[in-house]
């Protein structure tokens, strides 16, 4: 993932604005159901949609995590199924978007519905956060961050 400067400040700009959306995403969802409002979270999943598939790109610009793969060839395997995630994220999140775009007429989003979007932000969160312990793992057994 060798970026250049303007690469590494998109990325951070669509990581900062994925953070907003998913807390956006959760306070809809955390809403009454007869308080929720079916199009704002329409365009908050639009969003995500915008957001995480250009961000994807940036993360896999100059190969999905080849420096670190260069130093510590072992997380080879882990570093292929975080990028198998990239499209499976995506993918889910479209289609629990159609739904949502189905139920609109629907006084109420139904609760297996609110809580499959619930579902998809904790994979999300987890992809993330397995993405920086690589990173992390890589780098702390580079220059000794242990004890």
């Amino acid at each position: 993932m060798s970026l250049t400067v303007t690469s590494q400040e998109l990325l951070m700009g669509y990581s900062r604005l994925e953070y907003l959306l998913l807390g956006d995403l959760r306070a809809i969802l955390d809403e009454p159901d007869q308080t929720r409002d079916q199009r704002w979270l329409l365009a908050v999943l639009d969003s995500l949609l915008e957001t995480i598939p250009r961000e994807f790109q940036l993360r896999e610009e100059g190969g999905y995590m080849s420096e670190i793969l260069e130093l510590k060839p072992f997380l080879s395997d882990l570093a292929l199924s975080l990028y198998a995630e990239h499209e499976r994220l995506f993918s889910m999140l479209s289609a629990l978007r159609e739904r949502v775009n189905l139920d609109l007429s629907a006084v109420a989003l139904e609760d297996q519905l609110a809580m499959k979007l619930r579902d998809w932000m904790l994979l999300l969160m987890k992809h993330n956060r397995t993405e920086r312990r690589v990173y992390q793992t890589a780098l702390c057994a580079d220059h000794g961050g242990g004890d």
